[in-house]
């Protein structure tokens, strides 16, 4: 990468450090803390300024370069858009079709005014009947291409480091191979934002010495990271010197992408609005499969790092179009089926400690639990005495027991609350 690609990756990881560290103390000032309670159960009062932080990183690294930011006008202008918006709602909480009407105006601007040619006019040759060309409907879709991004990266953030590990990834596999193929005034805008999202890691990824200065990033940084992200995908993509194909580029979005069309069918299904919050999401599921937090973050990480790779491959070997898109949706219904079987076995195993839960005259019996989708398995616990059981009477065990509190899947908690 050219030296001044690095130098604003560095200066935007230093500068995001540095606004987290500062902006914690207004937290409380600001209304951006988040505290646990109900679906909540992080421990203690969190600050919720990693967008802000990550904001002022981007821009502070980029207003070095001469014209970086008179470069991207419209982009920079839909950022700070979504960031107060999302800060607002990070502390006051916003409608939901407040949130979706805005994102739909941000992304129109950018469509229409940006320099970049952020649109999308064609979708390549993925069904195999010849080119997709959008035509008139180019641009309306191409901001539903925006928003839907940024809500999957809003809806994926939902425990320690999984947006953040999705963004990094993504941002550092396209970077690396950007060359040409990305617009050149967006590549200083790729490299803050990597920057960022690793120094926002740095407060948020599941680990023992960050807790102390644990951070969260908000609907701020979702929609931040999944408003860059887009747009340079977006550019990305189309012309002659493109550097992926349409296709090639949802896999650099594997699991945002799989995450919001798995959610929208889900609620679709059940007769629910397409917005309507639950606790059916990728982290929800990983969770109710006994993964520990660490585990689901590295696992995020590795498989965003993964699709980024696969793209990147099948553009350079000229694999067709129909093939990768035939591929994509096998890998991501692969995926969610596997984390669908892990998390009936885990329901299977704990109705099976239920039945042998029973005392040996008849009576303790646990509360069932059968039918109760995303199952968490923290939320039971463990007799503080030794009893026998039914199927072994003559051994000694701790029957366990579901917690007062457990309910079925019907409320989301909010970004970023459902860790450990």
């Amino acid at each position: 990468m050219p030296n001044v690609v690095w130098l604003t990756l560095l200066l935007s990881t230093l500068v995001t450090a540095v606004g987290v560290i500062l902006l914690r103390t207004q937290a409380d000032r600001l209304h951006l803390v988040d505290l646990p309670g109900g679906h909540k159960r992080h421990q203690g009062a969190v600050p919720v300024i990693g967008g802000l932080a990550m904001f002022i990183g981007v821009v502070v690294s980029l207003s070095i370069l001469p014209g970086a930011l008179a470069a991207t006008p419209v982009l920079m202008f839909g950022c700070l858009a979504f960031v107060l918006m999302g800060a607002y709602d990070d502390a006051h909480h916003l409608s939901p079709r407040v949130r979706l009407l805005a994102q739909v105006v941000v992304a129109a601007l950018i469509v229409y005014f940006s320099p970049h040619n952020v649109r999308l006019e064609t979708l390549g040759n993925f069904l195999g009947l010849g080119e997709v060309r959008l035509g008139l409907m180019s641009e309306p879709f191409t901001v539903f291409v925006i928003v839907a991004a940024v809500n999957a990266f809003n809806m994926l953030d939902g425990l320690d480091g999984l947006a953040g590990g999705v963004s990094f990834a993504a941002g550092a596999a396209l970077l690396a191979v950007s060359g040409s193929g990305i617009p050149l005034s967006l590549i200083p805008v790729l490299a803050a934002l990597v920057g960022a999202t690793f120094a926002f890691l740095c407060f948020n990824a599941p680990a023992l010495i960050n807790r102390p200065m644990r951070t969260f990033m908000g609907d701020a940084g979702s929609t931040l990271i999944g408003l860059i992200l887009a747009t340079v995908l977006v550019a990305a993509c189309q012309g002659q010197a493109r550097l992926l194909s349409p296709v090639n580029a949802i896999w650099c979005l594997f699991l945002p992408a799989t995450e919001v069309i798995q959610s929208t069918l889900r609620r679709l299904l059940a007769g629910r609005s397409p917005f309507a919050p639950d606790r059916g999401h990728l982290h929800h599921q990983l969770r109710a499969a006994g993964l520990p937090v660490q585990g689901i973050f590295l696992l995020v990480t590795a498989t965003s790092l993964v699709g980024c790779v696969v793209g990147v491959l099948f553009e350079r070997t000229a694999v067709p179009d129909v093939v990768s898109f035939a591929i994509l949706l096998a890998a991501s219904a692969t995926y969610m089926g596997v984390i669908r079987v892990l998390v009936l076995r885990v329901h299977a195993r704990l109705v099976l400690e239920e039945q042998d839960s029973v005392l040996a005259d008849g009576i303790g019996d646990v509360p069932h639990v059968s039918g109760v989708e995303g199952l968490d398995r923290k939320h039971y616990y463990t007799a503080s005495v030794r009893l026998t059981t039914l199927s072994n009477p003559n051994a000694m065990s701790r029957p366990r027991f579901i917690t007062p509190e457990f309910g079925p899947p019907d409320v989301e908690p909010a970004s970023d609350a459902d860790v450990a």
